[in-house]
């Protein structure tokens, strides 16, 4: 009786060590794409507008704006990576002279 009970222990030890050890397999099951960048050939997309990003929002169809710290404007993209025609320039600052320098973006869905 005391050798079946071992016996199961350590059958029970074992199933959970093999839980563990192909739940940290998975990790690696995603891949990683960059889909834009100003530099060329570093992403799927060149943008030169995506210098200094400080932002991402991303509205329910999809859509992603992103600040552009280091030109001051905000882009605008699609959900394959391609940046779509509006780009919105954001307005200097009282202290700021030389351009908007965006330092984050919120999307809000409500009309108003």
């Amino acid at each position: 009786m005391r050798g079946l009970r071992r016996l199961i222990i350590n059958v029970l030890l074992i199933l959970a060590a093999t839980s563990f050890s192909l739940a940290t397999a998975r990790a690696d099951t995603y891949s990683w794409t960059n889909l834009q960048s100003d530099i060329p050939g570093v992403a799927t997309h060149v943008d030169p507008n995506l210098v200094n990003p400080w932002g991402m929002a991303v509205s329910p169809n999809g859509t992603i704006w992103v600040s552009d710290n280091g030109t001051g404007v905000s882009t605008l993209y699609h959900q394959d990576g391609t940046a779509a025609s509006l780009i919105v320039t954001i307005p200097t600052a009282a202290r700021n002279k030389e351009g908007g320098n965006p330092t984050g973006v919120v999307f809000n869905g409500t009309p108003f």
